[in-house]
């Protein structure tokens, strides 16, 4: 198991919750259903996982964001030409609404998309690799999504929960509620229960400040703090830690997890959620998982 340094955290942890938005206006679902189910391949910047698209004939890197509610694009906003007002966990952004005629990924094809336009300039330049944007949730809303990061590939299926992946078999289900575009999961630490949302725009674990509190010292262990970087580009000192144990569902454990903790009220409040932390990269790659949207459940396989 690797050590982070402070460096590696720095590197590691900038740009992470790309994803969390929450818009306070008008929510716009923007991208008709995939109708097919397809296998995508992708590379990693730190935790975040980039795939190739095109708009308008325009090739570039798209950031794969659960977190995100819909199609964004990484265009400089100003104050005056915003629209809508969105919520991350680092604080408020300004966001404009855009319109797209032609969007490829893969082998599909939308037109006529209405999305929004948001400055992500600051991932590109901690990542040193260019983002066009973010997909999001209304891309993938009636799919199953399987992330295979031993092999950098993401597969797209119709919902229709498949049984085998590369001979691998569905070992579990877990439930989870939505609320909004974000998947939301009981899990246990110690005895006390708590709700994370999963999403793959986070390139750490999150737990709330005040939820933290409610863990027993004998239940993790310190470790270095984490330099953070969230989608308006603040960036936040915090303390991370390592837990013994995670209990998701109520079988399923997993040793060893590291988490940061920070404070997630104004995200709560602007969402309308009661939420205790985040499942990002550094959970889904541990073992081979799908979000299945339609189904609701996250699948823990083989």
């Amino acid at each position: 198991m690797f050590r982070l340094t402070t460096l590696f955290v720095l590197v590691f942890n900038i740009g992470m919750l790309t994803a969390q938005v929450s818009i306070k206006e008008n929510p716009i679902k923007i991208i008709p259903d995939l109708s097919k189910s397809v296998e995508v391949d992708f590379k990693l910047a730190g935790g975040l996982i980039l795939m190739n698209a095109e708009n308008d004939g325009k090739k570039g890197a798209y950031i794969l964001d659960t977190g995100a509610p819909c199609l964004i694009l990484n265009k400089r906003v100003e104050k005056e030409d915003a629209s809508l007002l969105a919520v991350g966990v680092g604080g408020q952004m300004h966001v404009s609404e855009s319109k797209i005629e032609k969007f490829r990924l893969g082998k599909f094809i939308r037109e006529k998309i209405k999305c929004l336009s948001l400055d992500i300039s600051h991932i590109e330049n901690s990542k040193k690799t260019a983002i066009a944007g973010l997909i999001g949730y209304d891309m993938f809303k009636d799919k199953e999504l399987l992330f295979d990061y031993d092999n950098l590939l993401v597969s797209f299926f119709d919902g229709n929960a498949i049984q085998k992946y590369k001979g691998q078999k569905r070992l579990k289900t877990i439930p989870f509620k939505m609320h909004g575009h974000l998947p939301i999961i009981k899990v246990s630490i110690g005895k006390k229960k708590f709700r994370f949302g999963i999403d793959t725009g986070a390139e750490v674990n999150v737990i709330h400040a005040a939820d933290a509190k409610k863990i027993k010292d004998t239940e993790y262990e310190s470790i270095e703090n984490a330099n953070i970087q969230s989608v308006n580009s603040n960036k936040t000192i915090v303390k991370a830690i390592e837990l013994g144990t995670l209990k998701v569902g109520k079988t399923e454990v997993y040793n060893d997890l590291r988490f940061i903790i920070t404070d997630l009220s104004d995200f709560n409040n602007a969402y309308g959620v009661e939420l205790d932390g985040l499942l990002g990269y550094a959970f889904l790659k541990e073992r081979l998982h799908s979000i299945d949207f339609l189904n609701k459940e996250l699948v823990i396989w083989e």
